[in-house]
């Protein structure tokens, strides 16, 4: 049983690193667009 989940479950952990990986890299380019429209002013 173990073994037959492990497959469906790796995917789905997967998704979700990237997921977070995606979001925190969104984030991160949103402070950069507001630090640099802050600069220009």
């Amino acid at each position: 049983m173990i073994i037959s989940s492990v497959p469906l479950y790796q995917p789905l952990l997967t998704f979700c690193s990237l997921q977070t990986f995606y979001s925190q890299a969104i984030a991160c380019n949103e402070q950069k667009k507001t630090q640099l429209s802050l600069s220009s002013n």
